[in-house]
């Protein structure tokens, strides 16, 4: 486990500064194989800065108390998870990439919802257009689907999807063989910036990964940077903001281990 830690003058704060710290020393952590853990401590009054790190995967762990600082929040995150987490700002390269693949989604959006419930065969040609391959036959997905992109989509063999499902893609949405998706299930790989001097103008995206045999449950919602281990369930109406065990039922919001399968 490593701590990282930065100061900001107070006349340069609002311009991206933390940010770039942040990033710089997440990158540092990386590179160095036996780093598992990142952490950092917050004071609960800085809310700028709790802000700034949770866009980054962080997740309260504790508290301590520090003879200088005094209180303090303690914030951790996966050392290998934390790489997939990406940022990025509006106009930037990455930003125009996805506004385009988001419009060409829009323009095949309505012959998806047109497929009549139950045409599979249809459907699977559509959603091949929209990704860009083939979709096993074995694929079966009900409308309405909801996709903004589909270069980031994949779906394996023997995978339900029924109706109502929202896929938000810009992260990456994987989706393993033998999965089941209740009725509207929200899979949402992108989000905005906590900080509200940024919350308009920095996306943040990171992998949704659905492992094989997964059950999510009818309106459940799993956010960006989750993975979901084989076999597990999510359970309906839960929203699933960090990763769950293979052979786990989770459930809430946020949702919690409930018990093991």
């Amino acid at each position: 486990m490593v701590e990282v830690g930065y100061r900001v003058d107070p006349a340069f704060r609002r311009r991206g500064y933390a940010r770039r710290s942040l990033e710089t020393l997440l990158h540092i952590a990386r590179q160095h194989p036996d780093v598992r853990t990142v952490r950092a401590t917050v004071s609960p009054d800085n809310a700028a800065s709790r802000s700034l790190i949770a866009d980054y995967g962080f997740v309260e762990t504790g508290e301590q108390w520090d003879e200088e600082d005094g209180l303090e929040i303690i914030y951790e995150v996966s050392a290998e998870a934390e790489s997939s987490h990406t940022s990025f700002a509006s106009g930037s390269e990455m930003s125009r990439a996805m506004v385009a693949e988001v419009s060409r989604a829009w323009e095949i959006l309505p012959r998806i919802n047109a497929v009549a419930p139950g045409d599979f065969a249809a459907m699977r040609e559509v959603l091949a257009e929209l990704i860009g391959e083939e979709l096993d036959p074995t694929v079966r997905v009900l409308p309405p689907f909801y996709p903004d992109g589909g270069h980031n989509l994949r779906f394996g063999r023997n995978v339900f999807v029924n109706h109502g499902c929202t896929a938000v893609v810009v992260g990456g949405i994987d989706i393993g063989d033998d999965v089941m998706i209740g009725p509207n299930v929200q899979l949402i790989s992108g989000g905005h910036s906590l900080d509200p001097a940024t919350r308009r103008s920095v996306c943040t995206c990171a992998p949704i990964r659905i492992g094989r045999g997964v059950w999510i449950g009818a309106g459940a919602t799993i956010l960006q940077g989750v993975t979901v281990g084989d076999d597990a369930v999510v359970a309906a109406g839960a929203v699933v903001t960090r990763d769950v065990a293979a052979r786990a039922l989770v459930g809430g919001v946020p949702a919690r281990l409930m018990r093991e399968l």
